[in-house]
């Protein structure tokens, strides 16, 4: 089964602690990376890049595009502007934030060399955006429901935006009992 696991929010310090745990068991993901956090981190930014995982946009400050009070070209381009920076690369791919959008939304990412990947009801939602965090227990049980879930499984998980602790023990935990059983791919849009 294929697996594409997805991080939002970051990067941050446990961006980098993920990267280990990702790397442990030669696991490869997708970030969306929201752009003040990309000058903040570049280092992690190009930790990223250079283990082989993608990176997709996911706005200047995590702002809903298609508020009116909002400049969608101008969160996305700062965005890809501060990826490219960082990496080199500029990202072929965007996720709203709250996965909000719509059709002009949609329009200004191809028009910035990008598909927007909308995940409003992703495969598997880890809820680890909370405060305090999600218990390492709730999010292992979300991993678990990947057998049952249509293929192929995209999650969505956080890497960013508060404290992460808690998804790099559920994903060193999950993996160790069960990474040999799936194939991890970055999603194929972000490439």
């Amino acid at each position: 089964r294929v697996v594409h696991l997805t991080f939002d929010d970051g990067p941050s310090p446990y961006t980098l602690a993920l990267l280990e745990v990702l790397q442990a068991h030669g696991v490869k993901a997708t970030f969306f990376m929201v752009g003040q956090e990309i000058r903040r981190y570049p280092e992690v930014v190009q930790a990223v890049h250079q283990r082989g995982h993608a990176i997709g946009n996911h706005t200047e400050n995590h702002r809903d595009l298609t508020s009116g009070s909002t400049d969608a070209r101008a969160q996305l381009a700062a965005t890809s502007a501060a990826i490219l920076d960082a990496t080199g690369r500029a990202p072929a791919c965007a996720r709203p934030p709250m996965g909000r959008t719509n059709d002009e939304v949609d329009a200004i990412a191809r028009a910035l060399g990008m598909t927007m990947f909308n995940s409003a009801s992703p495969n598997l939602d880890g809820g680890d955006y909370t405060t305090p965090q999600v218990p390492v227990a709730a999010m292992m049980l979300v991993l678990d429901r990947i057998p049952s879930t249509p293929d192929p499984v995209i999650t969505t998980f956080h890497d960013g935006g508060g404290d992460r602790a808690n998804t790099v023990k559920a994903f060193d935990q999950w993996l160790d009992a069960n990474g040999s059983l799936y194939r991890f791919e970055t999603l194929p849009v972000c490439r």
